[in-house]
């Protein structure tokens, strides 16, 4: 029989081996199961390890952690355990479960059950693959609903008719699935995903938790392509917008998408919610009273919502930094206030290329423009705290940023001066620059 485990790395291997043999040992099944499997055979990287026991995975998870001094998280009303080792590696442990939804769109009821049953409360078939990791079936593969098969034709097919309906979010991870694996819906999946449209399933979803799972297509590779299969089948009517020409949004976050990429290579100083980004996009065109209606219904953050909303501004903000005469510093006080998505939409959105080259220089440039001094040394020069002394330390830093100021000794003269003359400050900056050149 075939070992599927055995392109996993060595010490990967161990630890699975080791669980295998702590199963045989408790007189128990014990399975990696769901995505990795999937991507095992696809020959993806993965390394979501899911364990799924015929048994109780939390006193299992509990006594496993103690054996390689790790630390275990327990989520006793789930029957689920997170056993994190040394070496950063995660390995959730599951009770096998089976489940059953007392109405559309409900969360599961669940109850202990054999690896079938755990298997067959899954998605779609891909994901309902498992692999032994008792010693004597150590890597053989569990496919009780022809999952393999279907990964080999490049399917994906739901394992029984009323799986969207039950739970409207599958509609979504099946789309995300097809675009990401470059797979098609099966056919009578793809009508039984488009019934669940036609009877407005999405509508037995609580909001917030439909849009947790929509918020996943944003972290694909190439969302924009999952989010046009959507648009093309009504899978987009749940926001409740209407799309006057998708084709340039569809440019809009071909752009981001460079632009993440652009960010992660050059930058990445700050992670950032690559979602917002692209959802900005969807939201172009869309009035302040509709976005805040949006906010409303699928429970926003506060400040995801000042992100959106500060958007509102792109057009004038792009008009700005259209100018050769600006300051680097004026850059950086147009730039700062905003949070790293909306500058990064910013930056999607620009056509210029000097426009382009102002929010590059802000992220790659001002940004790490730090002051010698601070409120401690201003202060011991009797500046009082407060409102004065903030202005100080911001006009020194503007100062700095346009290169004017050097040295520590450079912002503790300029600081002095500016207390003294705050309506002259450039004057005294020019000041200390033509002392500099007689010096």
């Amino acid at each position: 029989m075939q070992n599927w485990l055995k392109q996993l790395d060595k010490n990967i291997m161990r630890f699975l081996q080791s669980i295998g043999e702590k199963a045989d040992r408790e007189d128990c099944a014990a399975f990696v199961v769901g995505g990795v499997v999937r991507d095992l055979i696809l020959k993806r990287d993965n390394l979501d390890l899911d364990i799924v026991l015929e048994a109780d995975a939390v006193k299992f998870a509990q006594e496993f952690s103690r054996e390689y001094d790790a630390s275990v998280i327990v989520y006793k009303q789930f029957k689920t355990a997170t056993i994190v080792f040394s070496n950063g590696l995660k390995i959730d442990f599951a009770t096998a479960r089976k489940e059953s939804y007392p109405y559309r769109g409900a969360l599961p009821v669940v109850r202990d059950g054999a690896i079938h049953d755990d298997l067959s409360r899954r998605d779609f078939t891909i994901n309902a693959l498992a692999i032994q990791l008792n010693k004597n079936q150590f890597g053989q593969l569990r496919d009780d609903f022809q999952g393999l098969p279907d990964l080999k034709r490049r399917k994906i097919r739901i394992l029984y008719d009323q799986s969207f309906l039950d739970d409207p979010t599958r509609i979504l991870r099946a789309v995300r699935f097809e675009q990401r694996f470059y797979f098609q819906i099966e056919k009578k999946s793809l009508d039984m995903l488009k019934l669940a449209l036609k009877k407005n399933a999405v509508s037995y979803v609580k909001p917030p938790r439909y849009f947790e799972e929509f918020k996943k297509i944003f972290r694909e590779e190439h969302p924009e392509k999952a989010l046009q299969r959507l648009k093309d089948m009504g899978g987009l009517d749940f926001l409740k917008i209407r799309f006057k020409d998708f084709s340039k949004i569809w440019k809009s976050m071909k752009k981001i998408e460079k632009n993440l990429d652009w960010y992660e290579k050059q930058y990445a100083a700050k992670k950032i919610e690559s979602w917002l980004i692209y959802f900005l996009a969807l939201l172009e065109g869309v009035s302040v009273r509709k976005m805040k209606t949006i906010f409303h219904e699928f429970n926003f953050k506060k400040a995801d919502r000042k992100k959106i909303l500060s958007c509102k501004n792109v057009p004038g903000i792009l008009k700005r930094l259209d100018l050769k005469t600006i300051n680097p510093s004026q850059i950086f006080q147009l730039l700062k206030p905003l949070s790293y998505e909306t500058i990064l939409f910013l930056k999607a959105k620009a056509l210029s290329p000097l426009v382009i080259k102002h929010i590059e220089d802000f992220l790659l440039k001002y940004e790490a423009v730090r002051l010698s001094v601070d409120g401690n040394d201003l202060a011991y020069m009797g500046i009082p705290p407060g409102k004065v002394m903030g202005d100080i330390l911001k006009n020194i830093l503007c100062a700095k940023i346009d290169g004017f100021v050097a040295t520590k000794e450079d912002e503790l003269k300029i600081a002095q001066k500016f207390y003294l003359f705050p309506k002259k400050f450039y004057n005294c900056v020019i000041d200390l620059l033509s002392t500099k050149q007689n010096d």
